[in-house]
């Protein structure tokens, strides 16, 4: 074996040439200890603060030096190597690690060398979706932001930050983050968004896209933005808002900010059709001249190029003017309802003034166009977090989301109220994702175009490249047969989504990948939270609708997009799901599967077919229905699936439970568990609970290895399913049982307990439940990765269940043990 590794190492204190790359003795194993081989390191300032020989600090703060010194603190790499009392890593495992931080600062960390050994507690699983370069650059500067955003900071003294740091709760702050693009800033960002806070970051302009792709709601530009204007915007409320270069009462254009006065004399000139120059702020010209065309709006004219004021009408002293304008500005941008009456009636009034200009443009921002325009410019380089619109006016947009409204009314009332509104191509264009509910129909909206009109709206839907534009375009054309245009576009969504499988697999692929991805990021960050289940989920859905024709565009490689999803989703978004089953919403984690999505649309498409007498239908649809029993829909077409759930005319069905157990029979482990997916998919009870119950414990008992693990989350979820709890306990225990020790994490066995535990029937039963699984775990003998393990997870569900009495008690527990 070969002793000697590859090192950089300093033989004295220094700068960069004092590095040297050499062969240095392969560390030893010890107790508690993993050795890892190093893919990458992150480099740190402690790193050259040490090389330097810490010189910045007082005397007797220095390091001696210990010749030779291995420097460095952040890696990523492999397991090489496990001390025999160490749990939770095998060889060939990925892993990250910020190395013996902070006592191995003066050089114990070691780790610029090709193997390292690390403490089993300071070792973390890497994760999936980034590789080891990325990896290795995450600890310290992850460790830094969370530990000022969310943990007590450190309780020893020293001449840097004398006294402890308390974090307060972020949901619902305002948190401002100054050089937001750096390495700690940059985590700060992501963390304050996931805790629930409003974030602005601030940093130069070309890092302005990427943090608006990691979410922030506000970027300023420290380059162009004065002190003063900086504190006018994040001071003047609790919620600041920026939307299209507007700040507090002023203006930016281009790189010059203009003061309200300023611009609007340039704009009464402009429409007077007088020169009045526009100067900035600091009295350099930004315009020397203007041209109004009530059309377009006013063409600014400057040394740095043209720039059009659409909005400009908005502030011209003719109502008539305005509210043109306005009707312009709407054309091509949805706003809510409720909002479009109100800014008409406010326009027609009086012109409006600045903030109330910000506040139109910022409800503009909001609307699905606005965003959908943002995601394209995002293409090249798309990330998940583009698929989130965390904003109230987005969703009611598509329909009201008041609380007590029911959804068929909601949907009825956005088909009448946008009827009222014209434009009604682009309305059914926006709204056309509705059709993941059954209840909405929109041939009332496009009542009053002409056949040849209808053919082409619907013709333009069908190849908007989402299913339920699909199904909204044959809505529209099955009542007009009249017409060989109508009858043509429906002939070829039905050829399109039925006569071949390929363009419906990858449609149902992608809105169930989107989907996932925006009903994960609205759990996590509580969107529309306080908006009834069926109308929140449906409005969430219908976005999905709407960004799968955008990412239709897209080459994506599927299936591998939706298994990204997944692992993007992640830890957070699957505890969620778990909890969620308690209160029969699980359905979005289980049931949301490409191939009942698709089973439900061919059943949507087929029966709409199937509402026309036969005698009207056209000969070519008929080929798509069954009317003498010779075809055999899908088994799946006769659930209650997702699109069902928001429907006014959803039952539940059962299943013969002898059927499923000569099916669990075949003695071909894949086999039966095919058969217990298929029933758990397709039916909502069995017949004899008890007898199924049976047929599942014996899979389960029958089942080993990784195919033990398939069918434990198989089972909990027949026992969510069927409100089983002798079947929930049993599985849990025979889970723990021959798993206990072995390769599944403790948050694997938590997770696990949390699912066991939404089998019960009612609220108390599942906090009892809950503890009780919990209590096993938190109770056994804990190593401290599994003790790390358990406080994670617990901490999540405190944010989950903040009532649950009991997880602060096992969470100190767990604490201890870490």
């Amino acid at each position: 074996m070969n002793d000697l590794m590859k090192a950089v190492r300093l033989h004295a204190f220094g700068g960069p040439e004092m590095l040297k790359y050499e062969n240095a003795p392969k560390p030893e194993l010890d107790r508690g200890e993993v050795l890892v081989r190093v893919h990458a390191i992150g480099v740190n300032p402690p790193d050259w603060y040490l090389r330097d020989g810490y010189r910045t600090l007082p005397p007797e703060w220095r390091p001696a030096g210990d010749f030779p010194i291995i420097p460095g603190t952040d890696i990523s790499g492999t397991v090489a190597a496990v001390a025999g009392d160490v749990g939770g890593f095998k060889v060939g495992d990925e892993v990250y690690s910020m190395v013996r931080f902070p006592e191995g600062v003066f050089g114990s960390s070691k780790a610029y060398a090709e193997y390292v050994n690390v403490p089993a507690t300071q070792l973390g699983h890497k994760p999936r979706g980034i590789d080891h370069v990325h990896a290795a650059a995450a600890p310290m500067s992850l460790f830094t932001a969370w530990q000022f955003l969310i943990d007590l900071g450190h309780d020893e003294p020293n001449p840097v930050m004398p006294n402890q740091h308390h974090p307060v709760p972020l949901a619902g702050k305002t948190v401002m983050v100054n050089g937001a693009a750096g390495g700690v800033g940059h985590f700060a960002v992501q963390i304050a968004k996931w805790k629930g806070a409003h974030v602005i970051a601030v940093a130069s302009a070309k890092h302005e896209k990427m943090l608006m792709n990691l979410g922030v709601d506000m970027f300023i530009d420290y380059r162009t933005t004065t002190p003063e204007d900086l504190r006018d915007q994040t001071l003047r409320t609790d919620r600041v808002q920026q939307v299209f270069g507007l700040g507090s009462g002023r203006v930016r254009i281009g790189g010059h900010i203009v003061s309200p006065e300023s611009l609007f004399d340039f704009l009464r000139a402009t429409f007077d059709g007088r020169t009045v120059p526009m100067m900035d702020v600091e009295g350099v010209e930004v315009a020397s001249s203007g041209d109004w065309d009530a059309s377009t709006g006013v063409v600014v004219k400057g040394a740095d190029g043209s720039v059009t004021l659409d909005f400009a009408g908005l502030l011209h002293d003719d109502p008539a003017i305005r509210l043109a304008t306005f009707r312009r500005l709407c054309i091509n941008t949805t706003l809510p309802h409720r909002d479009v009456s109100e800014w008409s009636n406010k326009i027609a009034g009086t012109p409006i003034s600045m903030d109330e200009l910000k506040s139109l443009l910022g409800a503009f921002r909001t609307a699905p166009e606005r965003w959908l325009q943002d995601f394209r410019g995002k293409v090249g380089d798309l990330t998940l977090s583009d698929l989130q619109a965390n904003e109230r006016a987005y969703y009611e947009a598509f329909f009201q989301l008041g609380a007590g409204l029911p959804l068929s009314q909601a949907l009825g009332q956005a088909v009448e109220r946008r009827a009222e509104q014209g434009n009604v191509a682009h309305v059914a264009f926006l709204i056309a994702p509705l059709a993941i509910a059954t209840d909405f129909d929109i041939k009332a909206l496009v009542a009053g175009l002409a056949d040849k009109e209808a053919a082409e709206l619907a013709s333009e839907l069908a190849q908007a490249g989402d299913l339920f534009s699909a199904i909204a375009a044959l809505q529209i054309v099955s009542s007009r047969l009249g017409s060989d245009d109508c009858v043509k576009v429906g002939t070829e969504v039905l050829d399109a989504y039925l006569g071949t499988s390929e363009r419906m697999a990858e449609a149902a692929h992608d809105f169930v990948a989107l989907a996932k991805s925006v009903i994960g990021s609205a759990d996590i960050n509580g969107t529309l939270s306080d908006a009834p289940i069926a109308n929140r989920r449906c409005a969430l859905l219908a976005h999905a609708g709407l960004l799968t024709r955008e990412f239709s565009k897209l080459e994506v490689k599927r299936p591998k997009f939706l298994e990204m999803v997944e692992r993007w989703i992640g830890n957070s978004y699957r505890v969620a799901s778990l909890v969620e089953r308690s209160s029969e919403r699980w359905w979005v984690r289980e049931r949301l599967h490409p191939l009942v999505i698709a089973a439900q649309v061919r059943m949507r498409l087929r029966n709409i077919i199937r509402s026309i007498p036969e005698a009207d239908r056209p000969a070519a649809w008929s080929v798509y229905v069954a009317s003498d029993g010779v075809e055999v829909p899908d088994i799946v077409e006769f659930s209650a699936g997702p699109l069902d759930e928001y429907s006014s005319n959803w039952q539940t069905q059962t299943f013969p439970s002898a059927e499923l157990a000569s099916a669990m029979d075949s003695g071909n482990i894949v086999g039966d568990q095919n058969a217990l997916f298929n029933a758990l998919l397709a039916f909502e009870q069995p017949s004899d609970l008890g007898v199924s119950r049976d047929s599942v414990i014996a899979l389960l008992e029958r089942s080993t290895d990784d195919a033990f693990a398939q069918s434990v989350e198989l089972a909990l979820t027949a026992a969510a399913r069927w409100k089983d709890k002798l079947l929930a306990e049993r599985t849990f225990a025979l889970a723990f049982e021959r798993k206990a020790g072995g390769k599944w994490t403790y948050r694997s066995f938590a997770e696990l307990a949390v699912a066991s535990a939404a089998s019960s029937t009612d609220a108390a039963e599942y906090a009892a439940a809950l503890e009780k699984n919990l209590r096993t775990l938190v109770e056994r003998r804990l190593a401290p990765s599994e003790a790390q393990d358990m406080v994670g997870i617990l901490d999540e569900l405190q944010d989950l269940m903040p009532d649950l009495a009991c997880l602060p008690t096992l969470r100190s527990a767990a604490l201890l043990a870490s």
